[in-house]
């Protein structure tokens, strides 16, 4: 038995793969942490995004005065807070 392709059923198809990744992604069933660490395709995929991003959003929005001085203890601060537990700093590796 064949199964004709149809666009009826090549947009269910794929609305199906949608619903199934939006379940798995409700149920938790994938863990997600930065400690875990990621694939290679996948940390490909999130560094080659983030870099396309960066290099997009800093071409659109970039400010006229690019450093602000008064802002640096205040974000060192937060970054030894929020960030450094889990991403390390100069001397600190991170949490695995």
């Amino acid at each position: 038995m064949m199964v004709k392709i149809t666009w009826r059923r090549v947009v269910f198809a794929l609305c199906a793969v949608a619903a199934l990744g939006m379940a798995v992604a409700w149920l938790g069933l994938v863990p997600i942490a930065a400690s875990s660490g990621h694939w290679r395709i996948t940390t490909w995929f999130l560094h080659w995004t983030m870099q396309n991003s960066a290099r997009t959003y800093s071409a659109i929005n970039t400010p006229e005065k690019v450093r602000d001085d008064d802002g640096l203890i205040s974000a060192a601060g937060h970054f030894r807070q929020a960030c450094q537990v889990c991403h390390g700093a100069p001397g600190v590796p991170p949490r695995r």
